[in-house]
């Protein structure tokens, strides 16, 4: 699976955890993944991560652990593909459009770091936020041109397809988390 499919999927889960802000609550993995727009591809990516089985646990330790070690481990592989991209380009559009992406990587960095910190101090519409910043900065890097031969539009395509937010349409992101709020967890 890629890392970046990984990426994506952590701004659905981010999106959908200020639910839980008070209490402990499990969501299932079919929960998630029948919100999502492939959700084969999100049950997939789910699984991979240890213990995810029982379901997610709301707070719990799988948000960081996407946030963290995920989410943050793909942006910054991203970051570093665009470094040797910008090294290597020889079309100067090119490197002028690696230039620009690394830049919002950058800022993808820091959202990571910022979505951490509102996880942290249950601040999830701050998460949400964050989410949102990603989700246009890896948007902004994908539009720009000259037509890309590199593996960076398909980690790009990657991360915008995992997520339920149409492109300039952030606001999927709040009809997301309402259906997570209406999802019945008494059962749990």
């Amino acid at each position: 699976m890629a890392p970046s499919s990984i990426l994506s999927l952590f701004l659905v889960l981010l999106v959908s955890f200020g639910v839980c802000a008070y209490s402990t609550k499990v969501i299932q993995v079919s929960d998630v993944c029948s919100k999502h727009p492939n959700p084969t591809n999100c049950a997939n990516i789910l699984y991979s991560i240890a213990g995810i089985e029982a379901g997610i646990e709301l707070p719990g330790s799988i948000p960081p652990y996407i946030i963290n070690t995920i989410g943050h481990t793909a942006a910054f592989d991203t970051y570093t593909l665009l470094n040797t991209l910008i090294h290597n380009a020889t079309h100067p559009q090119l490197k002028q459009r690696y230039i620009t992406c690394s830049s919002n990587y950058v800022g993808t960095l820091g959202y990571f770091n910022s979505a951490k910190d509102a996880y942290t101090s249950a601040d999830y519409k701050g998460m949400e936020s964050n989410a949102a910043y990603v989700i246009k900065a890896v948007q902004d890097c994908d539009r720009r041109t000259p037509h890309d031969t590199s593996q960076l539009p398909f980690l790009n395509k990657h991360r915008i397809e995992v997520m339920p937010i149409e492109q300039d349409d952030l606001n999927l992101s709040l009809a997301l988390l309402e259906t997570f709020a209406s999802l019945d967890l008494s059962h749990v």
